[in-house]
């Protein structure tokens, strides 16, 4: 984590900053980071549920399995992926 800061932060004083509020800053968050993070994290963890149950408990997936249900699913975690903005800040590749 503390490389990655190196790309994001301006210098280190920013960084030491940063540290230092992790323990004393404020932590409150406004409901809608908490509403995309239910929205797109749910998404994903419903997903390898599915997977987890479809390895490990085949018989309750044949019985509540339903392909059209399935397919809606699949479309709407493809939707979030596709409309979902980003970080409003330039990507950074960083490849080791």
């Amino acid at each position: 984590m503390f490389l990655w800061l190196t790309f994001l932060m301006p210098d280190m004083a920013h960084i030491r900053l940063f540290f230092g509020m992790l323990g004393g800053g404020d932590w409150s968050v406004k409901g809608q980071p908490v509403f995309a993070l239910l929205v797109y994290g749910g998404m994903v963890v419903l997903y390898h549920f599915w997977g987890w149950l479809q390895e490990h408990r085949p018989y309750w997936v044949k019985q509540a399995a339903n392909p059209w249900a399935e397919g809606i699913v699949h479309a709407v975690m493809l939707f979030l992926v596709i409309t979902n903005p980003g970080a409003p800040r330039g990507f950074i590749y960083f490849q080791f």
